[in-house]
C-alpha cells in the first residue's frame, strides 16, 4: 500500500498527481491556500488534473490495491517541502492486494494547523471516522499511491436501519469527470461487490 508515514517525497504533488493517474487526463484549476498576515486566506490558482469517467467495473480492473476500512487518523505535515496527508485505515476487507489489518496512505496535498495548505482538484479528503472502500493505483517512485480516477476511487460504505450495507460512489466525481456522466446511485453492498469482482476477472494484474 502507500508509503508509511515519514516516507521521502522526491517529487512535487501535482507531477505525483499525473504519473500516477491511470486514466487519461486534460486540465483542472489546483488551489493553493496559504494565509496572509492578516489571517485572511490567499487563493491562488495553478493547473492539474481531471479524468475521463470510469465505471466501477473499469475502476476494479485498473487497481492494484482496494481496500475497505475505517479511516482511524489523518496527519498533515510538510515533508521535504511538500504539504502530504498521511491517512491511517483500519482494513475490514482487501478485494485487490496483499491483506493487511492497517495501512498508511499517503496523498499529496493538505492544510496544515498554521492554515497553510494545498488543495488539488479531484484527490478526496479521507474523513476520520468514515467506512470507505479506495481503488489505489500501483505506488510511484515515492511510495505513493492516488485512487484511481482521482475522486472516482473512493466510495463510501453506509447503513440502512435495518443494518444492511449499501455503497455510493464519492460526490467529488461529478467535479472532475470531464466525459460522461459518474454513478451517483448508491449501490447495495452484494452488487457492488459482484461488480469489482467481474472488473478483477479482466485485471491484467
Amino acid at each position: 500500500m502507500g508509503s508509511l508515514k515519514g516516507a521521502p517525497e522526491s517529487a512535487d504533488p501535482l507531477g505525483i498527481a499525473m504519473r500516477s493517474l491511470l486514466v487519461p487526463v486534460t486540465l483542472l484549476s489546483l488551489v493553493l491556500v496559504s494565509i496572509v498576515a492578516d489571517g485572511g486566506p490567499r487563493v491562488d490558482s495553478v493547473e492539474a488534473g481531471t479524468a475521463v469517467r470510469m465505471s466501477l467495473e473499469e475502476l476494479a480492473a485498473e487497481a492494484e490495491l482496494i481496500l475497505e476500512g475505517r479511516v482511524l487518523t489523518k496527519l498533515v505535515e510538510r515533508r521535504d517541502g511538500r504539504i502530504v496527508t498521511d491517512v491511517l485505515l483500519a482494513c475490514d476487507r482487501t478485494h485487490a492486494g496483499e491483506p493487511r489489518s492497517f495501512r498508511w496512505l499517503t496523498l499529496p496535498g493538505g492544510v496544515l494547523a498554521s492554515g497553510e495548505g494545498l488543495l488539488l482538484a479531484g484527490v478526496p479528503s479521507l474523513d476520520v471516522g468514515g467506512e470507505v472502500v479506495v481503488f489505489l493505483s500501483a505506488a510511484n517512485d515515492a511510495g505513493m499511491r492516488l485512487p484511481v480516477g482521482l475522486a472516482q476511487g473512493q466510495w463510501s460504505v453506509a447503513r440502512t436501519a435495518d443494518g444492511r450495507r449499501f455503497v455510493r460512489q464519492s460526490p467529488m466525481a461529478r467535479d472532475v469527470v470531464v466525459s460522461g456522466a459518474v454513478e451517483q446511485r448508491a449501490l447495495a453492498y452484494p452488487d457492488f461487490l459482484a461488480r469489482i469482482a467481474a472488473g478483477r476477472r479482466r485485471s491484467p494484474r
